[in-house]
Parts: structure tokens; sequence; C-alpha cells
């Protein structure tokens, strides 16, 4: 790669789920961006102590093992990262849940639903109304921005998954509330 026309320099980003796939990605693509980065992990740490020392270790990059369930874990991890680093700059909501075996609605357990739910919406809820806090409590940039907020969603949030109706729900809702937030926080 010739190099990265992006320039994070002196920002800091929190990015969800980010020890393995798309959030592992998007963590060295942060880091070559020269953006300071703690990054989220549940299970994965041999990877996500791996990613942390590949970005420069604990002065650059920083790996916390946060379970994801509630708006009170969300709001844990936005303050971790605040403490890590002194400000947060950009949010990138990337973790998620997704069951591999086909539930059919009619037999979808309660505890699946209630599960994919609170992982996939509720600590997003934690995470974005802490990071927006957050945000406007800091001094705008040269632009005037205190802050970005990118939410990963899936086309099953727009055309729908049979037989995992639970993800899909949690996709389409983040669609919607990325909408919401355009027009509130622009």
């Amino acid at each position: 790669m010739a190099g990265l026309a992006l320039s994070l320099e002196n920002k800091v980003a929190l990015i969800t789920g980010g020890s393995r796939g798309i959030g592992a990605a998007t963590v060295r693509l942060f880091r070559q961006a020269r953006a300071r980065v703690v990054f989220s992990y549940l299970q994965a740490s041999a990877q996500a102590d791996a990613l942390a020392s590949e970005g420069g270790g604990p002065d650059q990059c920083v790996a916390l093992q946060q379970e994801l369930r509630t708006p009170a874990h969300g709001h844990t991890l936005v303050s971790s990262a605040v403490l890590a680093f002194g400000r947060l700059d950009v949010l990138v909501v990337n973790h998620g849940i997704w069951v591999a075996q086909d539930a059919p609605i009619a037999e979808m357990a309660e505890t699946q639903w209630r599960s994919t739910l609170q992982v996939n919406l509720d600590s997003v809820f934690g995470l974005v109304q802490a990071a927006v806090a957050q945000m406007d409590r800091q001094a705008p940039d040269a632009s005037g921005v205190t802050g970005h907020i990118v939410l990963v969603s899936s086309t099953a949030g727009q055309r729908g998954e049979a037989n995992h109706a639970d993800y899909a729900v949690t996709k389409g809702a983040i669609i919607s509330l990325t909408k919401s937030l355009s027009s509130e926080l622009a």
C-alpha cells in the first residue's frame, strides 16, 4: 500500500469488536492514519494483545476486554477509552452477535432474541450516549467538529434475514439510529 491519504494524527478513536475481522482491519487503518486507538474485545485475548502490540503498544494502541450487553457497559468502555488517552474523537461501533444456527421465528428462543438485542442495541445506546456527552465536553477541532460516530450495520438491516430475525431487527435499528443521529448531531 502506497500510503493513506487520511490523517488522524492527534485523534483518539474507540473501536468496538476490534480484535478480529472488520474490527481488526479498522484498528489497523486508524493506526495507519496515526490515530491513537482503544479497541474492545470479549474473548479473543491473544488476537487483541497481538494487535495492540502491532499497533504500537500502550502509548498508541490499547486493547480493553469489555462485555457489551448493557448501556452501562457502553458507558464504562467510553470512560476507559478517555482514561487511556484523555479524550475521544471517533467512536466506531463495530461489535455485534449473529447466531450461526438458523432459528425460525416460530422456534426462536426468547433468550436468543433478548441476548441479540442487548449486545447489538442496548450497549450501542450506552456507547453513543457516553461518547456524545464526552465529545460535547471537548473543544472542537479547527473545522469546528467535536467528534465523529460510525455505526456499522448490515444489509440484513435493509432486506431482512430469514431465520435470523433477531439480527436483522437490530441492524435495521442501527440504520434508523444513524439517521436520527445525523439529524440531531449535525
